[in-house]
């Protein structure tokens, strides 16, 4: 009995660790903010921050933003998540079909509640409306700052809200 069930976890523990390498899981990178270390001087120009940070940086936007007493330029590139191999394994565990071992059907089952990391929940997401990380000046036109919100910092939606004296780009993005 007991080499049996020896063989059983350990043809278990094999199969989760084929799905592991062999599953392809697209895992949405977050993007990050870093100053450009190949801009040099005040930032003045948004347009040529973003064409230096996307040119020479390979990043996917740039923009000028205050820091300090004056204006940087700064580069938004896309993160990769730390807990990668931890995402793949608990959505391969989870979504593992039924096995059969020596006529004896194991289920994994899908859990009631969230395991970590949460983006394996199969709970609707929240939406946060922050202020955009991109954009650079006053937001005059919803239009423009949906695109930029969906575009570049891949959010599902954008506008332009009132913040204090002038109007600020705000992009709605799961919490």
């Amino acid at each position: 009995m007991t080499s049996s069930a020896s063989k059983f976890y350990t043809i278990f523990i094999f199969v989760c660790l084929a799905f592991l390498f062999i599953s392809t899981s697209e895992v949405e990178a977050k993007l990050c903010q870093k100053r450009s270390t190949t801009w040099s001087g005040p930032c003045l120009n948004t347009g040529n921050c973003k064409r230096q940070c996307i040119n020479v940086e390979h990043a996917t936007f740039g923009a000028c933003h205050r820091q300090g007493f004056g204006f940087a330029c700064f580069c938004y590139k896309k993160c990769a998540p730390k807990s990668i191999l931890l995402t793949l394994f608990f959505k391969t565990i989870i979504k593992m079909p039924k096995l059969k071992y020596n006529n004896i059907n194991v289920t994994i089952n899908h859990y009631d509640r969230c395991i970590s990391p949460p983006d394996i929940c199969e709970v609707e997401p929240k939406l946060c409306e922050r202020r955009s990380k991109t954009w650079s000046g006053p937001c005059l036109i919803s239009g423009n700052c949906k695109r930029q919100c969906i575009n570049v910092e891949h959010a599902t939606s954008g506008a332009c809200h009132r913040q204090g004296i002038g109007f600020a780009c705000f992009c709605k993005k799961k919490c």
